[in-house]
């Protein structure tokens, strides 16, 4: 059973062929070793978005709840 209808994936997998390409997993340039895929991930905008969003989410959090916790 999934939780995506049809029409979710084939969007979601156009969404995916648009970000890489439109690439086979037949092809060679499609294969990436561990440390290549590391190096694109160190790499990408995307993913260090959203570390410094989630970095301060937590920071704001944190600081939210001794305020709370100073203040009454």
């Amino acid at each position: 059973m999934s939780f995506l209808s049809q029409q979710e994936k084939d969007l979601t997998q156009g969404k995916l062929r648009k970000d890489l390409g439109n690439v086979d997993d037949s092809d060679k340039e499609a294969q990436v070793t561990e440390w290549q895929g590391f190096k694109l991930a160190v790499t990408d905008i995307k993913l260090w978005m959203i570390c410094g969003l989630h970095s301060w989410l937590v920071s704001d959090s944190q600081r939210f709840r001794c305020f709370i916790i100073f203040k009454f």
